[in-house]
């Protein structure tokens, strides 16, 4: 069988040599600002990470944040893999009653085009690959082999940039992946760190997991620690 592709050697040295130039990235918004009131809207899968993700990332989550108290290291139930941001929650901190009215409205829309736009959409398959460390954050990279999620995004794109208003600002991500870990303060000992992160995703095995909804979501704290479902649409 053909071994699924993440990231190439030279993406990863890539980034290994922007850690070792610019050092890590901390993130006010894991830190003194992390229960900061906000409002964005997401269209997301695998929130959380559904089986076989569950029991492996508890224990790889674990190991992690052992490494270093400057970690943030997501709660599992805060995993997820983001297909659309909607609305970008960084834009909107403390919000007016009539920003939330606005989102709330927009969410609606986006709930019914999605719900249209995924009939007879079957569920897909995402390969989970090994941990990759890079400057602001760490993640699982994944592979969309069906090109489920391109064509979603793509789609669901077109749709907030023409619909405009406070969707206009639409944007998705370059690579399918999910961010576990972001960075409160810079690690005391960055290189020791990175080495002790790259013996642990070495002992991560890389899975695959099945995708049968998607998730429209209200962000009400940074990095999806609040939030709420408002569509559920099941594929299939």
């Amino acid at each position: 069988m053909k071994q699924p592709q993440f990231l190439d050697a030279q993406e990863l040295e890539a980034l290994r040599n922007e850690i070792e130039t610019a050092g890590f990235a901390p993130e006010p918004l894991v830190d003194e600002h992390a229960d900061r009131a906000c409002i964005g809207l997401n269209l997301a899968v695998g929130w959380p990470l559904p089986s076989p993700l569950d029991d492996a990332y508890a224990e790889l989550a674990a190991r992690v944040a052992s490494i270093d108290a400057a970690l943030y290291v997501y709660p599992y139930t805060t995993t997820h893999v983001t297909v659309l941001t909607a609305v970008n929650f960084k834009r909107y901190p403390n919000p007016t009653i009539e920003t939330v009215q606005s989102v709330d409205e927009a969410a609606e829309a986006l709930g019914d085009f999605t719900t249209q736009a995924l009939l007879g959409v079957p569920p897909f398959e995402l390969e989970v690959g090994s941990p990759v460390l890079a400057r602001p954050a760490a993640f699982f990279p994944m592979n969309d082999q069906a090109g489920a999620m391109a064509t979603l995004r793509q789609a669901a794109l077109s749709f907030c940039r023409t619909r405009g208003g406070i969707l206009r600002n639409a944007s998705a991500p370059r690579a399918v992946h999910s961010t576990f870990l972001r960075f409160r303060r810079a690690p005391a000992e960055p290189t020791a760190f990175a080495r002790a992160f790259d013996e642990v995703a070495k002992s991560f095995v890389p899975t695959r997991m099945t995708i049968d909804r998607v998730l429209v979501t209200l962000e009400t704290k940074p990095y999806m620690r609040a939030g709420r479902v408002t569509r559920v649409v099941h594929l299939g």
